[in-house]
């Protein structure tokens, strides 16, 4: 039994990615992100990207490709530093924020986005079939 292909794997992540973004784009029309927070509103203004990445992966753009490994790795690194940040000043009672449950739960995706990547990466260095 083989295992999924380089471009299968690369399908899933850009899904993922797109259902992530309209995630995002749903809850600010649905007035869930506080809007008289700029932490929450950066934050979320940087996760609806993943919508046109993710969508942009689905047509097969490598240039696409190499920017969701930056762009993952970017959400992972700075929002580790923004919880941990969070964390110090405000304790758990940081995790009371809807928005902020919200951007754990996709930091979390992004993290097993951009390993599944990564692995993918390292088991089909040349897959014709990828982009």
């Amino acid at each position: 039994m083989r295992g999924p292909s380089s471009r299968e794997i690369q399908v899933f992540v850009a899904g993922a990615l797109a259902l992530d973004g309209l995630h995002t784009i749903i809850a600010w029309l649905r007035g869930s992100i506080p809007m008289s927070d700029r932490g929450a509103l950066v934050a979320q203004a940087i996760a609806t990207l993943a919508l046109p990445l993710g969508i942009a992966i689905l047509l097969k753009s490598a240039v696409a490709l190499r920017a969701a490994y930056v762009y993952l790795g970017l959400v992972v690194v700075l929002g580790c530093v923004a919880v941990v940040a969070g964390l110090s000043i405000i304790g758990t009672g940081l995790f009371q924020y809807p928005w902020v449950r919200r951007f754990t739960i996709s930091l979390a995706t992004a993290l097993v986005l951009l390993l599944v990547l990564l692995w993918s990466a390292a088991r089909h260095p040349r897959d014709e079939n990828a982009v």
